[in-house]
């Protein structure tokens, strides 16, 4: 997968070297894609390493089918590689590599900072109002895992 987006922008950059529009922006928009594309393989293959202590296998390395940041990882590098192929066709497909920031800016809104505003304009996070019931039968449920823990002690 990253030898055929390398291929294709070493196309890429000779397709525009012959027609005379290979520019500063071109060269840098090149750049970013193959150093994005390394970074990403590389931070895989990474995870996906197994650690050995005195030739004794300690860590298996990631499951690489997980999500989190492995998972973003290999999104990236998909996109980077469309939008490393796609460019032979059109140079409008650069603008697909705007999927990734606005992504990455929609989880931090809807993660850390609307919770953050909602907490703070509320004044914190408040506790739930328990009725005398359940309340109760809380307190029961406690004094009887405490008397089970003296028992076993």
């Amino acid at each position: 997968l990253l030898l055929i987006g390398l291929i294709a922008q070493i196309f890429y950059a000779a397709l525009a070297f012959r027609n005379g529009t290979l520019t500063g922006k071109t060269y840098a928009a090149l750049a970013v894609t193959i150093g994005t594309a390394f970074a990403s393989f590389k931070f895989i293959y990474n995870c996906a390493q197994p650690e050995y202590e005195d030739g004794e296998l300690v860590y298996g390395g990631a499951d690489l089918n997980m999500g989190g940041f492995v998972g973003y990882a290999h999104d990236i590098l998909y996109i980077t590689v469309f939008v490393q192929v796609t460019t032979l066709l059109s140079s409008w497909f650069w603008y697909t590599y705007l999927a990734v920031p606005g992504y990455a800016l929609y989880k931090l809104m809807h993660h850390v900072i609307i919770p953050w505003v909602k907490t703070s304009v509320s004044g914190g996070p408040k506790e739930q109002a328990v009725d005398e019931g359940t309340r109760k039968r809380m307190e029961k449920a406690e004094k009887r895992a405490e008397r089970r823990r003296m028992k076993w002690s």
